[in-house]
């Protein structure tokens, strides 16, 4: 397939990834990293959905992103990730309580019940199959979900002496502090630091951490924040959205896509 610069769209690629008419999966490192991205869905206008940050920061960080369709059953998904490097799980709406065995508060927000079916499918699926992962916000809560974990389901109800998680700011803002908890590979992606701003859109957030998974990092109300799973498990899952300041260039934050890119070159070599 000739290239010219980025001429090849990200639709296009997707779809011939999903007809077969290409192998979307890199073999070796010379080959570009394709990065799927779960979206989100309006089921009464049966349309996806997906903000340009997080398809920009894999750009910026040199991979190639592509949108995933919603996941309905284990064999498309299992088609449909045979063509990606890595996987992103972007942000959106809450968890349905249900998925990890309680009861739904009235605190609990808007429930996508085929979104919940599609990330956690998706996100088991590529664990399963060693495809690295990049959990974001929603998505770190749904991977602590599908490792079986447990969410909180409202910080303001469930969290003494909480600070504002959901900022009226814009994402490329960072209005609190998250605190890194002992030596991980993210406080390696963010120059070893102890401490760093970050931007917050959530009201829900992991509570009972899942089996393979460490937290790395928590707010100072002791809201989790991150966490990864390596060796067990290779991925890293954030509360926050670097994607918000990967957009604007912000190297410190990009380098968690890099990071993303650099696994999965890896993971291909094995």
């Amino acid at each position: 397939m000739k290239r010219t610069g980025h001429t090849i769209t990200y639709s296009f690629i997707a779809g011939l990834c999903l007809l077969g008419a290409v192998s979307c999966s890199s073999t070796s490192s010379s080959k570009e990293i394709v990065v799927g991205i779960s979206t989100g869905f309006n089921e009464s206008a049966a349309s996806m959905s997906l903000n340009d940050t997080y398809t920009e920061s894999i750009r910026k960080a040199g991979g190639i992103p592509v949108m995933l369709p919603l996941v309905k059953d284990s064999l498309f998904c299992e088609r449909l990730l045979s063509n990606i490097d890595a996987l992103i799980l972007s942000g959106g709406e809450d968890v349905d309580p249900l998925r990890y065995g309680r009861d739904t508060i009235p605190e609990c927000g808007y429930i996508n019940g085929p979104r919940d079916t599609s990330d956690l499918m998706l996100g088991r699926c590529a664990i399963r199959h060693g495809i690295p992962i990049l959990a974001i916000c929603r998505g770190e809560q749904v991977m602590n979900v599908a490792l079986g974990g447990t969410l909180i389901q409202d910080i303001p109800t469930e969290v003494d002496n909480h600070i504002a998680h959901s900022q009226s700011l814009p994402r490329t803002e960072p209005t609190h502090t998250i605190f890194m908890e002992g030596e991980s590979v993210l406080k390696t992606i963010l120059e070893g630091v102890d401490s760093i701003g970050v931007n917050s859109f959530h009201h829900q957030s992991v509570d009972d951490i899942a089996p393979g998974l460490t937290v790395t990092a928590r707010a100072s109300d002791g809201v989790v924040e991150a966490y990864e799973g390596f060796p067990r498990y290779d991925i890293i899952g954030v509360q926050f959205h670097p994607e918000g300041f990967a957009k604007n260039n912000d190297k410190t934050f990009l380098a968690v896509f890099s990071n993303l890119i650099d696994r999965a070159k890896k993971a291909n070599r094995k």
